[in-house]
């Protein structure tokens, strides 16, 4: 490190909102919200000689130590939701809200050229779904569909700073307005229990993003196209969850479980680098508990990654080409003693 960063950043966000719900009948309700938020956010940035902190530092930094960046905005944000009941053991349910991730300053310059304002990424959000239960609640099923629009979606700009034709600075990471997209997905939890004591548990869920359009902001982004993905977005999710809960009469009981996660292959950054791509995983985990009668005492064996399965869960690339990854922990073992009071 050839500077010492003494960064300040004051902000405020003040906020109101009002929420009402309306029961149109003994079957129908009507639920209605309003937020009014304004922020503020003043950027101070310090960087200093580490051999002398009462001096700017000695590199290119010394151009940000001082510099001030200001971000001030207001927002108004909706919900609406209508849910009826079919009947006593199925609802339906749609609703539309919308939504903000604040805008700012980069807080992360390394060279003043960097040091650049981005406005707040807006969402429209559309939902439509269903819970359910069925046969005495020994089955529970819940599904939702949606549709979630950004405007000005931020991304980080990775690319190298660049100036009349000087590499000025290849690290890089400014959050930059990329432009419009959607995602789209559906999501589903089953819950059943076929038999006294036994639980299954599974969950579903696809997700497709689609970038519409690339703002002039975006078009800077490295290897930025309208096919990109976005950064540590999942098409895949599921997982499968079984246990029995054993009743041993005056000895408590004894409960075994197992656990499966999947999750298909995401990019960590917006430019899509093959080399950062971290590849689908599934892990496994199992656990085996027994609890006294009088469910005051538990002791517990548990194992994750039972299959010591090894796996990235993150990868991330340096401006010189190096890539480096966050390999999953290895199968581990627990033993857990609990006492309730």
């Amino acid at each position: 490190m050839v500077f010492y960063s003494e960064d300040t950043i004051p902000a405020e966000s003040i906020s109101g909102f009002a929420h009402a719900v309306v029961h149109v009948t003994d079957r129908l309700n009507l639920t209605g919200g309003i937020r009014y938020t304004h922020d503020k956010k003043d950027y101070y940035f310090r960087r200093l000689n580490v051999f002398d902190t009462s001096e700017p530092s000695y590199t290119a930094q010394n151009k940000i130590d001082g510099v001030v960046g200001k971000y001030s905005g207001n927002r108004r944000d909706y919900r609406i939701n209508a849910d009826y009941e079919l009947t006593q053991d199925l609802m339906v349910y749609a609703q539309f809200s919308t939504g903000y991730r604040g805008g700012g300053v980069n807080p992360r310059p390394f060279v003043i050229q960097q040091v650049q304002p981005f406005e707040p990424e807006s969402l429209n959000a559309y939902e439509v779904g269903f819970k359910s239960d069925f046969l005495g609640r020994a089955v529970r099923l819940n599904m939702s569909a949606f549709i979630n629009d950004y405007k000005d979606i931020i991304f980080a700009n990775t690319a190298p700073t660049v100036v009349d034709g000087v590499t000025l600075s290849a690290q890089n990471a400014t959050p930059t307005n990329a432009g419009d997209a959607r995602f789209t997905g559906v999501e589903a939890e089953l819950t059943l229990r076929p038999v006294k004591g036994l639980t299954i548990d599974a969950t579903g869920s696809y997700l497709d993003f689609q970038l519409k359009n690339i703002g002039a902001a975006g078009a800077t982004i490295s290897g930025i196209t309208l096919d990109s993905q976005a950064p540590y977005i999942t098409k895949w999710k599921a997982s499968l969850g079984i246990q029995y809960e054993a009743d041993l009469g005056g000895a408590g009981t004894l409960t075994p479980r197992f656990d499966l996660a999947y999750q298909s292959s995401f990019f960590p950054s917006s430019d899509n680098n093959p080399a950062t791509l971290v590849p689908a995983y599934t892990v496994m985990n199992a656990r085996l508990a027994w609890t006294s009668p009088d469910e005051d005492w538990q002791v517990a064996l548990a194992v994750t990654n039972l299959t010591d399965k090894f796996y990235y869960r993150n990868k991330g690339r340096l401006p010189i080409g190096i890539v480096s990854g966050q390999p999953g922990a290895p199968r581990e073992w627990s033993l857990s003693v609990r006492r309730n009071f």
